[in-house]
């Protein structure tokens, strides 16, 4: 059996990059290819391969690339240069997140019965992060105006870790809730999750970093291993905070940004490993999920999780952004391209299954299978209307480049949170 995985999956990257070229101009994306395939050879349909998503195999992919993502998207942030010349991410980041998440938990704690507040307002957190991977011509068409691009890729790239904390309280308070914890204890041993994986992460950038830095500097080391070991202090920061009682992802996050402002020769040497292996691992995560997670919710999908779905894509997306953006005098298409472009992915991936696998919370399952519904629609939602999508507010938003379009469609034949480019 897992000879039989391993040719598939050797196959299907094979099939991808053959044709890579071919479907960056049409609606067609790689995560949705590669959910299609996990769905059609998993267990719910032809069952050539068999994967639960509660196993600790799916658990490992996961976790590790989403350390590897955090790491590198925190990596590219410049506090100072974000606060002075990109409002609109900004602005996102500071109201349009925390209102998605307070909108995306008022609207599960109505629509299911049964859910408590804290258990809602986990599924509100789970799907707030957006991800440009999953429809990478919304920010890979130069045609779009470069401020747009750089807008959605800065959110993108910030959000999921951002939102670990607020993940991470709420968490931690539905499961002291059932175990009447009191709640003097509760916010010592949060804080000390929250703040070990800080420090960890903070150390772990700075003197790891430094050595590496050094050691380039004197080259002592080789493009290719600097690239394997400073990927590496990913791994260190976040297993290092899990073992002391922190938290990994906050370590993750915390190191890549510590990296970015102490040592930023190394920045580059992240970016390129991340632009291959990142997508390689972020890749597989959408093959997984297609594998163990698109059968089951397919064939147990109800009326409320779709309409759940949707409005989370739609309205609870779209109502924050817009409310954030007052002011900005923006067009209004440009309003919708920013409310509609956020689907869901990786990050939204990772946390569903932690709940799930981890198994820490009444009503696991149900929040899993929420979740899981969010995301898939997102997959191909999103995924389907990307190009035609951009192609659109392009057009629209600058007409004279009309006829470029027809003479001159260049796109990033990557996703972008992967690509090392300077939008």
């Amino acid at each position: 059996m897992e000879n039989v995985t391993f040719l598939i999956i050797a196959l299907l990257f094979i099939l991808l990059g053959l044709i890579s070229k071919k479907i960056k101009h049409s609606i067609i994306t790689a995560p949705m290819v590669f959910v299609l395939i996990g769905l059609l050879f998993g267990s719910d349909i032809f069952g050539i391969i068999d994967i639960n998503f509660d196993s600790k195999t799916i658990r490992i992919i996961a976790e590790l690339t989403l350390v590897l993502v955090l790491f590198s998207d925190a990596s590219r942030i410049q506090v100072k240069t974000l606060v002075k010349e990109h409002n609109i991410p900004l602005r996102l980041l500071t109201i349009g997140l925390p209102l998605t998440m307070v909108l995306g938990s008022a609207l599960c704690f109505w629509l299911f019965e049964g859910l408590s507040i804290w258990q809602a307002a986990i599924v509100g957190i789970i799907l707030t992060p957006t991800d440009a991977a999953l429809s990478h011509s919304v920010v890979g068409i130069k045609e779009v105006p470069v401020r747009v691009r750089q807008s959605l890729n800065i959110e993108s790239g910030l959000n999921d870790g951002l939102v670990v904390p607020f993940l991470i309280v709420f968490l931690s308070y539905a499961n002291v809730f059932e175990k009447n914890m009191s709640l003097g204890k509760w916010f010592i041993l949060l804080l000390s999750n929250i703040l070990v994986g800080i420090i960890i992460g903070i150390i772990i950038g700075y003197v790891g970093g430094k050595i590496f830095e050094k050691s380039i500097q004197k080259k002592w080391t080789s493009s290719t291993f600097s690239k394997i070991a400073t990927i590496a202090l990913a791994l260190l920061a976040y297993a290092s905070a899990q073992l002391l009682w922190g938290n990994g992802f906050i370590a993750a996050f915390v190191a890549g940004i510590t990296i970015a402002h102490t040592s930023k020769p190394l920045v580059e040497v992240i970016h390129d490993f991340a632009a291959i292996e990142g997508q390689f691992f972020a890749l597989l995560l959408f093959l997984v999920f297609g594998l163990s997670i698109a059968g089951p919710i397919i064939f147990s999908l109800t009326l409320k999780e779709v309409v759940y779905a949707l409005l989370s894509l739609t309205l609870v997306r779209m109502i924050p952004v817009w409310i954030s953006l007052i002011g900005c005098k923006l067009k209004w298409q440009t309003y919708l391209y920013f409310g509609w472009f956020g689907p869901r992915g990786i990050a939204s991936i990772v946390f569903s299954l932690m709940i799930v696998e981890q198994n820490i919370i009444p009503q696991a399952l149900r929040i899993f299978m929420i979740c899981g519904a969010t995301i898939l629609f997102s997959i191909y939602l999103h995924g389907l209307t990307a190009y035609p999508g951009a192609i659109w507010y392009a057009k629209t938003i600058q007409p004279k480049w009309t006829k470029r379009f027809a003479e001159h469609k260049k796109v990033f034949p990557f996703p972008t949170r992967y690509h090392n480019n300077n939008h």
